[in-house]
């Protein structure tokens, strides 16, 4: 090979820089891009085979090397992974599921609830009648399959029964409150109740709280 004449190591191109480069300065292969080191002396400008001319490739300060470079100066900085699109989307229907999920748990706890307050109701529908004794008239408390809150008693004497409507009432769980009506009053000693609490404590035995009195009744077997 000519003096004058560098030849690319990687692609065996002959070249012919216009100027030829210093003794070990760096030069670029216009053809595949890499670069390797002069080992020619300088000459005149002389034209390539192909009557194409070359100019010195020397690396510019601003460039980048071509990722198939395979000297030192190969950049070897990794490339910055695109976030992907799809990820924004995965987490809103992640956001979908959770909400749709925690409905149906509270859907779930309102049914179970209505089950429990309907079986306690079924049980305490119907008459009761108060436990113990020195009373002379023996306390009787009704309640409706509509929710109405009755209450009255039976004379010892002819057995007659005189109940009336006082109030209504709501079940929760195996309890029951009752809401004594604005216009009906219900008072003992002069002190006024507004409020009745209820417990199911069997399937034929519920206690009865109101002001200070906490009392048993059975219901009555028809």
């Amino acid at each position: 090979m000519s003096q004058d004449v560098l030849q690319c190591p990687e692609c065996d191109a002959r070249l012919r820089p216009a100027t030829m480069p210093e003794p070990g300065q760096r030069v670029r292969c216009p053809k595949c891009g890499t670069t390797f080191a002069a080992k020619t002396p300088r000459h005149e400008a002389i034209r390539r085979d192909d009557d194409r001319d070359y100019e010195d490739e020397r690396p510019r300060a601003r460039s980048t090397p071509r990722r198939d470079d395979r000297d030192e100066e190969e950049d070897y900085r990794p490339r910055r992974r695109r976030k992907k699109s799809g990820g924004g989307l995965l987490w809103l229907w992640v956001g979908i599921g959770g909400v749709v999920l925690v409905g149906l748990v509270v859907v779930l706890i309102l049914v179970l609830r209505s089950v429990g307050g309907g079986a306690t109701k079924s049980k305490l529908v119907g008459r009761w009648e108060h436990v113990g004794t020195g009373l002379s008239v023996a306390q009787i408390l009704e309640f409706t399959e509509d929710g109405k809150f009755r209450l009255g008693g039976r004379s010892p004497l002819d057995g007659k029964e005189s109940i009336m409507e006082f109030g209504s009432y709501k079940v929760s769980g195996k309890k029951a409150t009752i809401k004594i009506g604005e216009r009906s009053h219900l008072s003992i000693n002069s002190q006024r109740i507004t409020e009745i609490e209820v417990e199911l404590v069997g399937d034929d035995e519920i206690r009865v709280k109101y002001l200070s009195f906490d009392e048993k009744y059975r219901k009555v077997k028809k």
